[in-house]
């Protein structure tokens, strides 16, 4: 059960990672094209400090990402969204090796990433509306 909720959490990480940065490209070709640049300077630098804070965030809080599952010795934590940083088993020992730190990079990438989902959809739905 815990190996399938990692595998799902870490494939939506990945997913997310990959569609970010594509909405990244689409963000950086809508703001080319708007005749307002100043404005999308302004919400493309406002969507990076909330994805630093975001990033940031989880790097420190990482222990407050973890959601618990029930394995044969007992209940423990995983600690990690999307992507698993460490496990905590019942009796509070943690487990961390090499593949903390590629878990860790890859949290701080996906939060960094996260805000510009949003700031894509905010800039189809303006280019729809305007027709930029």
């Amino acid at each position: 059960m815990a190996n399938a909720l990692i595998l799902a959490f870490a494939s939506a990480g990945v997913v997310g990672i990959i569609l970010s940065i594509r909405a990244l490209r689409y963000v950086s070709r809508s703001a080319a094209r708007a005749p307002t640049a100043a404005r999308w300077t302004t919400l493309r630098a406002g969507a990076l400090i909330v994805g630093l804070v975001l990033a940031v965030a989880s790097l420190v809080l990482v222990t407050g990402l973890s959601y618990p599952v029930s394995t044969e010795d007992g209940p423990g934590h995983v600690a990690g969204l999307p992507f698993f940083v460490a496990y905590f088993d019942s009796q509070g020992r943690d487990y961390v090796g090499l593949l903390s730190y590629i878990g860790w990079l890859g949290n701080y990438v996906f939060w960094l990433l996260v805000p510009q989902l949003v700031l894509a959809a905010y800039a189809r739905r303006v280019v729809t509306r305007h027709g930029v």
